[in-house]
């Protein structure tokens, strides 16, 4: 199954280069991606749910790259940051798939899973206004990102964030 899936995710990321995200078909990511009619039926529903799926799945990397950063001492709200501006830095492409879309809320909606960086580093959940406002920001600087042709480093998007949440 996810082999399939992850070939008609590719096949949609080929395909927003030069249809827009509305105008995708299926038909469009059958013949790019190879995979079978009825089998993208089967796993999908919507063009939409291939973003879903895509987001998904790296939400999923980002909570077992997690798990590789957490030892004895849990991180800083700084390292969590970082970690999260890194990982999303080097899925560039599935930023770009989502942003030409422009169905942000879908990778809003994965991150707010990503349950270990939305939390206090004493354990303490953020309340739900600061999840929806931290994953919002996320995207919003991404987006930005994207734009000004990706120079800036994690480092240097963390930087940015912190100076916008200082005021």
């Amino acid at each position: 199954m996810y082999k399939s899936a992850d070939k008609v995710l590719s096949a949609l990321t080929i395909c927003l280069k030069s249809k827009s995200f509305s105008t995708v078909s299926f038909t469009d990511l059958q013949k790019e991606s190879g995979v079978g009619r009825s089998t993208i039926y089967r796993l999908f529903d919507t063009t939409a749910d291939i973003l879903s799926y895509g987001c998904d799945k790296f939400a999923s990397k980002i909570n077992d790259r997690y798990k590789d950063l957490t030892t004895d001492e849990k991180p800083t709200k700084r390292e969590i940051a970082l970690f999260v501006f890194d990982s999303l830095a080097n899925e560039y492409e599935l930023l770009e798939t989502i942003m030409e879309s422009r169905r942000e809320d879908i990778l809003a909606r994965s991150m707010l899973g990503c349950k270990q960086y939305l939390t206090e580093s004493n354990t303490d959940v953020i309340t739900k206004y600061h999840k929806e406002i931290a994953a919002a920001a996320l995207g919003a600087i991404f987006k930005v990102w994207l734009q000004n042709g990706r120079k800036e480093t994690p480092e240097e998007l963390l930087a940015i964030m912190e100076r916008i949440v200082q005021g």
